[in-house]
């Protein structure tokens, strides 16, 4: 039985995003011809708004985004700017975070207002901890300081999330146990990273977030996505499509599996689906 979608929430780093970087031109075509027709649609990312200009081909696409859920859905802006909601992790929850964390050698940043900041020790060394597909991205956006909590600590209201990343996939999973035991969402990110957030911020909350300011019901949203920071939006939409290069536990979950990111899987998705 059809369902009237009245709101899609699309991931970019492996989903709208090619290994490339890039959105294909056959991803822009689709959403704007839906878009006309009057549906709404909201990039949903781990990236915060410096991260997401970087991608080149966005230019393309934010004609017909009507709002930007940044952070795994701690911050969500609409097409003008204008704030929507922002949920940050205090400047005393990064000292904790970073105290419990320090032993190990670890790059930490942190996400606030659009923008990543990071220490200059650790921008120093960033090869060692980032995913070599992410260097450009680290070389163009990140700020560096010389003391990164003293950053915190003058950052009005606090921060919006924390990037750790570690030498390891074995330290990465020690550090996500130790952050487990205290009272924040934290998802992984590759190999040898973790993000940190306020507990009540995952990517489905931010997804109903809107959907309430917009008065859209879940079974009128549906989400594309595929990796770990994507699971939470299967609370929050009536239909949950995942990537054909998906991780398996999104996949088990979906609704319907597409095709891969370098298929145009969101093309055939929203092509079936809408």
């Amino acid at each position: 039985d059809f369902v009237m979608i009245k709101l899609v929430a699309l991931d970019l780093d492996g989903t709208l995003l090619g290994s490339d970087k890039q959105i294909s031109p056959q991803n822009v075509e689709i959403i704007k011809k839906h878009h006309e027709k009057g549906v709404n649609f909201a990039i949903c990312t781990g990236r915060t708004l410096s991260e997401v200009y970087h991608i080149d081909s966005i230019k393309n696409l934010l004609p017909y985004t009507d709002y930007t859920i940044l952070t795994n859905g701690s911050a969500c802006i609409d097409k003008t700017g204008n704030t929507i909601f922002d949920i940050r992790i205090k400047s005393e929850d990064v000292k904790n975070i970073h105290s419990k964390l320090d032993h190990m050698s670890m790059m930490f940043e942190l996400y606030s207002n659009g923008k990543v900041i990071c220490s200059e020790e650790s921008l120093e060394k960033y090869k060692d901890y980032i995913n070599p597909e992410f260097y450009k991205l680290v070389e163009d956006t990140r700020m560096s300081v010389p003391d990164i909590l003293k950053f915190s600590e003058d950052e009005q209201g606090g921060i919006n999330m924390i990037l750790a990343s570690f030498l390891s996939n074995s330290d990465m999973k020690k550090a996500y146990e130790t952050v487990s035991a205290m009272d924040y969402y934290i998802t992984q990110v590759g190999e040898k990273s973790i993000e940190i957030h306020h507990s009540s911020v995952d990517k489905g909350n931010g997804i109903s977030n809107l959907a309430e300011k917009l008065g859209i019901n879940k079974e009128n949203i549906l989400s594309i996505g595929d990796s770990h920071n994507d699971l939470t939006m299967r609370k929050a939409v009536g239909t949950l499509v995942s990537m054909g290069n998906a991780i398996d536990e999104l996949k088990d979950i979906s609704d319907f599996i597409t095709s891969t990111n370098d298929d145009f899987g969101v093309y055939h998705a929203l092509n079936k689906l809408l």
